[in-house]
């Protein structure tokens, strides 16, 4: 792959995609790199998912697909996360529906 270095196309390749993470360990905690997409959504929609109704759900989805890539690719690491995403997003899911059924149920 070739490109344009502001006067001319430059005659050197590009990097291949996919390269790997840095080696550096601070980066690998600082930057989501070495870790699933999957597992880094299980944690995000895990957090807000006690905020919004059911993101638990989908922290829950995210969390068994991050840990089946990671048994898979055992050079990534992310598995807090995806162990994260299924425990607070099965509290949460729990929690909300407690809310729901506790608000149809209550006499008004």
């Amino acid at each position: 792959m070739r490109w344009w270095d502001g006067s001319r196309w430059a005659e050197h390749w590009a990097p291949p995609v996919g390269v790997p993470a840095p080696a550096d360990e601070t980066m690998r905690w600082l930057l989501p790199v070495g870790r699933p997409g999957s597992a880094i959504a299980a944690g995000y929609l895990a957090l807000f998912g006690f905020i919004i109704p059911f993101l638990g759900v989908g922290a829950l989805a995210c969390g068994v697909v991050a840990l089946n890539t990671l048994k898979q690719r055992p050079d990534l690491i992310g598995r807090g996360r995806a162990i994260l995403g299924i425990v607070a997003g099965g509290l949460s899911t729990l929690w909300w529906l407690m809310v729901f059924v506790g608000a149809l149920t209550s006499p008004s």
